[in-house]
């Protein structure tokens, strides 16, 4: 890497090294699988409560599902896809972060909506 500056600018550089370590996915007492999904091959792959952290800072579990009707995956007409993009895609959405039991909340996951065109 080469970096080239005018005498008298300050300037500063950080690095971060992170690594990919793909883990088993824990089952809890509902039969329900949680974990990372950044090692799912497709959506079908990723687990039902999903790694995420809070709002308030603590981590724990989205669920999958929750977070699909968040951001509108779950549509399946034209109608809703049109209702969607014109209110939904705009609106912050915040559901539910879980302990692994998929149960107890914890806190609460943003998913931030889109800004809206000028």
């Amino acid at each position: 890497m080469t970096i080239t500056a005018e005498p008298g600018t300050k300037w500063s550089i950080e690095a971060a090294y992170s690594k990919k370590v793909i883990t088993d996915l824990g089952v809890n007492a509902a039969g329900e699988t949680y974990g990372s999904a950044g090692w799912a091959a497709t959506p079908a792959d990723e687990p039902d409560l999903i790694a995420a952290t809070a709002t308030n800072g603590k981590t724990g579990y989205i669920r999958r599902e929750e977070e699909q009707e968040a951001v509108g995956g779950n549509l399946k007409t034209m109608e809703e896809v049109t209702e969607w993009m014109q209110n939904g895609v705009y609106e912050d959405h915040y559901i539910p972060v879980y302990q692994p039991d998929g149960e107890t909340v914890i806190g609460e996951f943003l998913i931030a909506g889109q800004p809206r065109p000028n």
